[in-house]
């Protein structure tokens, strides 16, 4: 939730307000597992059709859902495995790191929040984004979520993939640069996955937008306000106008 509603930072769920949304930033449990059920209870308060927006593990908690008529997912992985070096560095440091770690850790003297998070974050952005919504990462939640295909040079599919075989209007933005939840890690149809009402957008320079957007990117580099948002925007506007309403 505090990618979304941190002061200084990004500015997504302001705009969707301004578009008339009523948005609720929600944090995510601890174990991954109760998320979805926490996330239909809090869908239920609220009448008319409910729209789930995640980024990375925000997005994959949306997938087993049940109270969203739709569904939009930033870099969501559905699969496990296929690390990259940065990523398998993260897997094997001791403990369980924080963000707040990573940004002092360096890979060829890059600090790791940078390598895995951001291809060019503002420093007015990635600063209070550093000191206020990096938040420890529970090594519970670490250990089920990585430990499958962990060894592996192929992504393993994980349980939440059968949930998206539900038919459900879903938009993916999968971004080639993303080095913590790459398109191989989060694409459903680079699993089987082939249904109507599954869309995945591709924000990188050959699909015409004009920077490489890495993982943080998606949600809250200025220049997706201008190429991503919009596109958001526009699906939102056609799938709610097509969309019956999920209540009951």
């Amino acid at each position: 939730g505090r990618v979304f509603d941190l002061p200084g930072a990004g500015g997504l769920a302001p705009a969707l307000i301004r578009l008339g949304f009523r948005v609720v930033a929600a944090e995510l449990p601890a174990d991954l597992a109760a998320a979805p059920a926490a996330l239909d209870r809090l869908a239920a308060r609220y009448p008319g059709p409910t729209v789930g927006l995640g980024l990375d593990l925000g997005g994959t908690a949306l997938y087993p859902t049940t109270r969203y008529d739709a569904l939009i997912t930033l870099g969501a992985p559905i699969a496990s495995g296929g690390f990259s070096p940065a990523m398998r560095r993260v897997l094997t440091a001791p403990g369980a790191p924080t963000w707040q770690t990573f940004a002092r850790d360096t890979l060829r003297g890059v600090p790791l929040t940078r390598v895995l998070l951001t291809g060019g974050l503002p420093e007015r952005i990635h600063r209070p984004l550093r000191r206020e919504a990096f938040i420890p990462m529970p090594a519970a939640l670490r250990a089920a979520w990585y430990a499958p295909g962990a060894d592996r040079p192929i992504p393993t599919p994980l349980p939440v993939l059968d949930a998206l075989r539900r038919p459900r209007p879903t938009l993916c933005v999968l971004s080639p640069a993303d080095t913590l939840a790459p398109p191989w890690q989060c694409d459903p149809t680079a699993f089987g996955v082939r249904r109507d009402g599954l869309i995945r957008l591709y924000p990188t320079r050959v699909n015409g937008f004009e920077r490489e957007y890495d993982h943080l990117d998606l949600a809250l580099h200025p220049d997706a306000r201008r190429e991503i948002w919009p596109q958001l925007f526009d699906w939102l506007d056609e799938t709610l106008t097509n969309t019956p309403s999920n209540d009951g």
